[in-house]
C-alpha cells in the first residue's frame, strides 16, 4: 500500500507537519506525523490533513484509491480563560414539535410602500426534487457534478471537498447558486421552526394585537415590520390565520389580523405561533441569476462576475484623473474620516471596476454621506446629469437627496 501525506491546507493555517510525505506500507506498519503549531493570534483554528492511499490487492490488481481526512481543532489562548468561558452543559437543540398548520386565512395586506409593481417577482420556491436531494444528504454530489462536468465519477478530486473557486465558471454560475440559495432557504426553514410557540396568549390593544416573543430584543427570532406570522387557535385547530407585523417594541410584536379573527377574538385567547421569514431578498437573488441566462446581458455580466485584471486600464478608465492622491480630493463634507476618504478616492479612480462597489455598515456609519460625496464629485468633475438613486426603502433615497445644496435632483 502506497501512502502519501498532503498537509498543504494545514500549512496555510500555521500548522507545520513533519514526517514522511510518502511511504510504502505493509500490513502492520505505522507512520508517525508530528505537528508544530505557531499561531500569532488567540482563537479557534480548524485545519485538514489528507492521507491518500493507493495500491494493489493480493492478485496484483489495482485497488480504488481512497483518502482519509482528519480535522485538527486548536484552541489558542489561556487555559484558565478557556475553563472559565466553556459551556457547563452540552448544547441540546430544541426539538421541533410535530404537527402541521392548516392553510391560514390570509391577511391581504399590500406590500410595504406605495403602488404596485407592474412585473411581479416569480415565487422561486424550493423545487420538490431539490428538497428530496437535501433530505437524502446528496447536495454535495449534485454540486460536485456541476463544478466538474467532465470529471470521471469514480475519480477523487481533493478540492471537490475544499475549494471550488477555480471550477466556478460563467456557464455553471447560475445553476450552482440557484441550488445554494435553495439549500440556504431550506436550512432557514428549519432554523425558524426553533422559535415555534404553543399555548401563548395574545392581548388586544385598540386595532392591534400584542404578542410577547421571548428573545425578540436579541433578534431571536428576527421579526420586522411587514413580516407574516401564522396563528392557530389553540382550542380550535380548524381555524388558522395570517397576521401582519405592524410594529415591534422590545419583546412584543404588534399584529393585525383579518376581520374573521377580530370578530371572534376573546381577550387572552391561547394560540400556537409559527414564524415565517420574508423571501423577497431570496427571490430577488434568484431573479438576478436568471438574468445571467439572457444573451443580451451575458457579455457585460461575465466581465462583472469574472473580471480580467489585464483589461482594467483599457476598458475601465478612472472616472476622474485628477487629483492623483487622496489628499488632493476636494470634499464637500470635511468630516469624512480617513477610511471614508480612501473609499471615495478608490471608487472615483475605478480601482475595482467592473466589480460593483458594496457599501456595508451598521446604521449611522456614513453610508449615505459616502454616496452623496460620490455624486458631488461626479457632478463637478464629469458634468454628468443623469443619476439614479435606488433603494428598497424610500427614506434612504430621501436622505441622500436631502444632502444636495448646489445641484437640483429631480424625483422620479
Amino acid at each position: 500500500m502506497h501512502f502519501e501525506l498532503n498537509a498543504s491546507l494545514a500549512e496555510q493555517k500555521g500548522i507545520h507537519v513533519t514526517g514522511p510525505s510518502t511511504s510504502q506500507l505493509d500490513e502492520g506498519d505505522h507512520v508517525q506525523v508530528k505537528l508544530e503549531i505557531r499561531q500569532p493570534r488567540r482563537g479557534v483554528t480548524r485545519a485538514l490533513i489528507l492521507f491518500h492511499f493507493t495500491g494493489v490487492d493480493e492478485w496484483e490488481r489495482p485497488i480504488k484509491p481512497f483518502t482519509i481526512v482528519r480535522y485538527i481543532d486548536l484552541n489558542v489562548g489561556n487555559p484558565d480563560d478557556h475553563e472559565l468561558i466553556k459551556a457547563k452543559t452540552p448544547y441540546q437543540k430544541k426539538k421541533i414539535k410535530p404537527g402541521n398548520f392548516l392553510k391560514p386565512i390570509p391577511f391581504g395586506v399590500p406590500s410595504i410602500g406605495s403602488g404596485q409593481f407592474q412585473n411581479k417577482l416569480p415565487p422561486y420556491g424550493i423545487p420538490s426534487h431539490w428538497r428530496d436531494t437535501m433530505q437524502k444528504n446528496a447536495v454535495q454530489d449534485v454540486l460536485t457534478d456541476l463544478y466538474y462536468p467532465e470529471r470521471c465519477p469514480d475519480a477523487f478530486c481533493e478540492d471537490a471537498i475544499m475549494d471550488h473557486t477555480s471550477h466556478l465558471t460563467f456557464q455553471n454560475y447560475g445553476q450552482i447558486f440557484h441550488r445554494l440559495l435553495w439549500t440556504e432557504e431550506f436550512q432557514m426553514e428549519l432554523d425558524i421552526r426553533q422559535y415555534d410557540m404553543s399555548n401563548v396568549a395574545i392581548t388586544r390593544q385598540n386595532k392591534q394585537f400584542s404578542l410577547n416573543v421571548p428573545g425578540l430584543a436579541e433578534s431571536r427570532p428576527s421579526v420586522l415590520r411587514g413580516d407574516l406570522i401564522t396563528i392557530q387557535i389553540n382550542n380550535d385547530k380548524s381555524k388558522c390565520f395570517e397576521s401582519y407585523v405592524d410594529r415591534v417594541s422590545f419583546e412584543n410584536a404588534f399584529l393585525r389580523f383579518p376581520r374573521a379573527f377580530v370578530d371572534q377574538f376573546i381577550n387572552g385567547t391561547k394560540v400556537d405561533v409559527r414564524f415565517r421569514f420574508r423571501r423577497v431578498q431570496l427571490r430577488s437573488m434568484h431573479q438576478a441569476l436568471d438574468v445571467l441566462a439572457e444573451k443580451k446581458y451575458s457579455h457585460m455580466l461575465e466581465r462583472v462576475l469574472f473580471p480580467d485584471p489585464t483589461e482594467n486600464d483599457a476598458f475601465y478608465p478612472p472616472m476622474i484623473t485628477e487629483p492623483s492622491t487622496v489628499e488632493g480630493l476636494r470634499l464637500y463634507n470635511r468630516e469624512l474620516n480617513k477610511e471614508q476618504q480612501l473609499a471615495v478616492f478608490g471608487a472615483m479612480r475605478s480601482v475595482a471596476r467592473p466589480a460593483p462597489y458594496l457599501i456595508y455598515g451598521p446604521p449611522g456609519t456614513g453610508k449615505c454621506i459616502f454616496l452623496w460625496q460620490q455624486y458631488y464629485l461626479l457632478i463637478r468633475k464629469t458634468y454628468l446629469s443623469n443619476f439614479l438613486w435606488h433603494s428598497i426603502f424610500r427614506k434612504n433615497c430621501d436622505s441622500c437627496r436631502n444632502h444636495h445644496s448646489d445641484h437640483e435632483i429631480s424625483e422620479s
